[in-house]
C-alpha cells in the first residue's frame, strides 16, 4: 500500500522496528527481488556499503545494463535513475528519492529547449549527462566529461608543453583530439602573447580535417559581451581603439568605470597607495615585456627605476603556494603578463613601456621590439618578425588594460602616447 505522504515527500518514511539489521535486510531483499544496487560516489558511506557496485553516474548505469538483474536500485539524484532507464528499458529501476534533484539538471528545462530549438531550427544541440531524460530526448548529441573536452582560452596551447617524461616532439593537440570525440575550443587570437602560442582558429581546423573532424562555426557563437569589467563594451571599445583593433568606440564619459592616464609614475602611485592604504580596495601594478628582471639575480636592485619621481619597483616573485597576485606581501611588486593574464583585480595599474609609442604625425601607434627586455625569454618578441612582434606587443596590452574590474590606471612612458591616451578619453 502507497501513502499518499510517499508521494508527497518522494520517499517512505517509516520507522524501522528495533532489532532488525538494515544492511542485511537489504542485501536479503536485493537476492529476493533479482535487484542490483547502485551507489554515485556522492551518497553516505552506510548506503554505499549496501551497494553492488559505486561509482559516477553513466558507469554506474552501464554495469547495471551488463547485469541479469530485473531490478535496479539507483542511489542517486533522479536524472541518474532516468539514465539506467534508458540503458535498461526492460529493467524496473527504482530510486530511493523521487525528488532527489541535481542542480545542474535543473537549470536545463526541457520546455525552454524545445522553445528554444523552435525559434532557431539551424541548431545541433549537445548535453552533458547530466541532464533529464526529457533535455535527451530533445537532443542530438550526449556527452560525458570523457567524451568531450573543453579548452578554455586555446590561444595560450603550446604545440608541446612541460612535464616528466614529456618531450618537446610531443604533439598535445593531436592528443586532445584522440582523447575526445567533441572538442570544444575558446579561443581570442588578440590573446595570444608569445610565439609559443600555438593554437589558432586555422590551426584548430588543420587538426579537424587531420582527423575528419567536423567544424561547427558560425556568428552565434562569438562572444558577444563580456562581464570581466563594470565598463562593458564601452571601455572594451575604447581600449581596441587605442590599441588600434577593429572597434566601435564612441565616448567612455558617461561610463561607471575609473579609468585614468598619469602625467607621471609619481602620481600613478599616489593613487595606487591611497587606495591600498583605505584597506576598501586592493589595486595591483603590472606592465609588459621592457624591464629587465636585474632583480632576479640580485634582490637589491630595482627592475624599474623613475628616479624623477623617486619610484623604484621591482618584478614580482614566483609563488608555489598561490598565484602570486594574491598574495598581499607583493602589494608593491609589479606583475607581468604571465602571472596576470585569465585573471582579475579590482584595479589595475598599467605601465606601458617603451615599447609601445604614439606618432602625433602619422596618428597611428609605433611598435618597438627593441624595447623589450633582453631577460625576457618567454615571448620570443625581440627575435620575432616584425608583423608578428606587432601582433604580440598589441595583444599583451589589450590582456594587461582589461585586468581591472572596477578600474584602470594608465602611465604611458612615452609622453605623446600618453597626451594621445588622455585626448581618446575626452572624447
Amino acid at each position: 500500500m502507497v501513502k499518499n505522504e510517499w508521494i508527497e515527500k518522494g520517499y517512505a518514511d517509516e520507522p524501522v522496528e528495533e532489532g532488525i539489521d538494515l544492511k542485511k535486510e537489504i542485501r536479503r531483499l536485493c537476492k529476493e527481488k533479482n535487484a542490483v544496487l547502485l551507489a554515485h560516489y556522492y551518497t553516505p558511506g552506510e548506503v554505499q556499503e549496501c551497494a553492488d557496485f559505486i561509482g559516477d553516474s553513466l558507469a554506474l548505469a552501464r554495469q547495471a545494463a551488463k547485469t541479469d538483474a530485473d531490478i535496479i536500485v539507483m542511489c542517486g539524484v533522479h536524472f541518474m535513475a532516468e539514465t539506467c532507464k534508458l540503458l535498461s528499458p526492460e529493467k524496473k529501476v527504482l530510486t530511493p528519492d523521487l525528488n532527489a534533484g541535481c542542480s545542474l539538471a535543473d537549470s536545463c528545462k526541457a520546455e525552454d529547449l524545445k522553445k528554444f530549438k523552435e525559434e532557431h531550427p539551424g541548431y545541433k544541440v549537445v548535453s552533458y549527462v547530466n541532464t533529464t531524460a526529457a533535455v535527451k530526448a530533445l537532443t542530438d548529441v550526449v556527452v560525458t566529461s570523457g567524451n568531450a573536452k573543453k579548452v578554455d582560452e586555446a590561444h595560450r596551447m603550446f604545440y608541446w608543453k612541460y612535464g616528466m617524461g614529456v618531450g618537446r616532439d610531443v604533439d598535445i593537440i593531436d592528443k586532445l583530439f584522440n582523447a575526445s570525440r567533441v572538442n570544444v575550443f575558446f579561443i581570442d587570437e588578440d590573446q595570444m602573447i608569445t610565439t609559443t602560442d600555438f593554437l589558432s582558429i586555422s590551426k584548430i581546423k588543420e587538426y579537424a580535417a587531420k582527423y575528419g573532424s567536423k567544424v561547427i562555426e558560425d556568428d552565434r557563437m562569438i562572444l558577444s559581451s563580456q562581464f570581466r569589467c563594470v565598463g562593458g563594451e564601452q571601455y572594451i571599445e575604447f581600449i581596441n581603439n587605442l590599441l588600434e583593433f577593429p572597434n566601435e568606440f564612441n565616448s567612455i564619459k558617461k561610463i561607471h568605470y575609473q579609468v585614468k592616464c598619469f602625467d607621471s609614475i609619481g602620481d600613478m602611485m599616489r593613487e595606487v597607495n591611497k587606495i591600498n592604504s583605505s584597506g576598501t580596495h586592493e589595486v595591483r601594478l603590472m606592465a609588459g615585456y621592457t624591464h629587465e628582471w636585474v632583480s632576479n639575480t640580485n634582490p637589491n636592485l630595482y627592475d624599474f627605476s623613475y628616479p624623477q619621481d623617486n619610484v623604484y619597483l621591482r618584478w614580482n616573485i614566483r609563488k608555489a603556494d598561490r598565484a602570486a597576485v594574491l598574495d598581499k606581501d607583493q602589494i608593491d611588486n609589479v606583475f607581468c603578463i604571465h602571472t596576470i593574464q585569465g585573471l582579475e583585480v579590482e584595479y589595475a595599474a598599467v605601465i606601458i613601456g617603451k615599447d609601445l609609442a604614439y606618432d602625433e604625425e602619422k596618428g597611428c601607434l609605433v611598435f618597438h621590439k627593441e624595447q623589450i627586455a633582453k631577460s625576457d625569454r618567454a615571448s620570443g618578441i625581440r627575435t620575432a618578425d616584425d608583423e608578428t612582434a606587432k601582433k604580440l606587443i598589441r595583444n599583451s596590452y589589450k590582456v594587461l588594460l582589461t585586468r581591472g574590474v572596477k578600474g584602470t590606471f594608465i602611465y604611458a612612458e612615452d609622453p605623446v602616447l600618453r597626451k594621445h591616451i588622455k585626448d581618446l578619453m575626452k572624447m
